[in-house]
């Protein structure tokens, strides 16, 4: 009797919490597939990405709720779910003489604690753009400008620039840094390629960079690979790279969050240059232009 009982237990507590099994084709009003539409539970982590033939499949966590479909220049569309389904959903293009959405302006401190050197960053969104839904971004192009200094023999700087393919699901960019640390007798000049894709089973981004460096004396091409990972989806993501270039090896881990809804970032990074250490912290105020 008792493991009847159970049995029946087991039933009801599976039969509490059902999910629902959600599929379809996403399309522009003009009949134009849609890749790369995120797909997102709302109130949960619970997310995917549309294939390159606008087909989704997504099982969700709570058996009555809403499900978000969202992709640069579009309107956002939201749909209610209470039981399985088969669902075709068309987005309407949300740019009529430009973007509706006014764009993102990000600008903060930074201090490196190691070197003791303090400076500035400027940007679109650059860092930011992973936590926050990429249909409010309208610029295609998102760049980024970074100086540092000790005001006596140190400086950095750096610029870099990047530019999506949403349907593909890649963005490319190109970069340039510089260190010129005259009390530490360091010099490191870098000038680089990248490609970042984003591989939607388990939530991360695959980065594969290329490029030459200077180092000191030391003159070289080499490559780098890294991974970006979302630890709590539009709160936080971090990120792990290895470059190899002949006569050293770099190091690079960091942390992007945010801190107060969508205006207040911070970012932790910690790069290391053969035995050269940097340990960057920054706050940065992010709004509307």
């Amino acid at each position: 009797m008792r493991y009847f009982l159970l049995f029946i237990l087991i039933l009801f507590a599976f039969d509490a919490y059902p999910q629902r099994k959600v599929s379809g084709v996403i399309t522009e009003t003009d009949g134009t597939l849609l890749p790369g539409v995120i797909i997102q539970e709302s109130g949960t982590t619970n997310r995917t990405v549309s294939d390159v033939n606008g087909m989704f499949h997504i099982t969700t966590l709570i058996d009555i709720c809403s499900l978000n479909f969202s992709f640069l220049g579009f309107k956002q569309k939201t749909i209610k779910i209470t039981q399985d389904i088969i669902v075709n959903i068309v987005l309407e293009v949300d740019c009529v003489g430009g973007c509706a959405s006014p764009g993102w302006i990000s600008t903060g401190l930074q201090y490196d604690i190691t070197n003791s050197t303090f400076g500035m960053v400027f940007s679109n969104g650059y860092d930011e753009r992973p936590l926050i839904h990429f249909e409010e971004f309208p610029d295609d192009l998102t760049y980024k400008i970074n100086a540092q200094s000790n005001f006596h023999k140190d400086y950095s700087f750096g610029a870099s620039l990047a530019y999506p393919f949403h349907r593909l699901r890649i963005a490319s960019s190109i970069g340039y840094e510089q260190y010129c640390y005259l009390s530490k007798d360091f010099f490191h000049r870098d000038v680089h390629l990248s490609a970042t894709t984003y591989m939607k089973l388990i939530d991360t981004s695959l980065i594969l960079k290329t490029g030459y460096q200077a180092l000191n004396n030391a003159n070289n091409w080499g490559v780098c690979i890294g991974l970006r990972k979302g630890l709590i989806y539009s709160k936080l993501y971090s990120g792990i790279s290895v470059g190899y270039y002949f006569d050293y090896l770099s190091y690079s881990i960091y942390f992007q969050g945010l801190i107060i809804n969508k205006n207040i970032s911070y970012r932790l990074t910690y790069d290391k240059i053969d035995n050269y250490n940097f340990l960057n912290i920054g706050l940065n105020l992010l709004f509307n232009r």
